[in-house]
């Protein structure tokens, strides 16, 4: 199992204008630390394809394609540390 809290989030909420959900934050921290989407959609009792939507927002918000380009994006702008 992926411990999230090794890769510690610095915002919940507001930065730069865009709201961010709780769900969103953790979703973020999970990819970050190599969660796969099913054991994402599994500790939130909730299908794969929410978590696919999910980082669809958030691969929208930063502009990337990928997983990769994301975690990179969010330690980029200081929004994982």
């Amino acid at each position: 199992m992926v411990n999230s809290d090794d890769v510690a989030p610095r915002w919940l909420g507001h930065r730069r204008g865009v709201r961010r959900s709780a769900r969103r934050c953790e979703v973020l921290r999970l990819v970050a630390a190599g969660a796969a989407t099913k054991e994402i959609a599994s500790r939130f009792h909730v299908t794969s394809w929410a978590i696919e939507k999910q980082l669809r927002l958030l691969y929208r918000e930063y502009q990337v394609p990928n997983r990769a380009a994301l975690v990179c994006a969010a330690f980029r702008r200081g929004d994982l540390s």
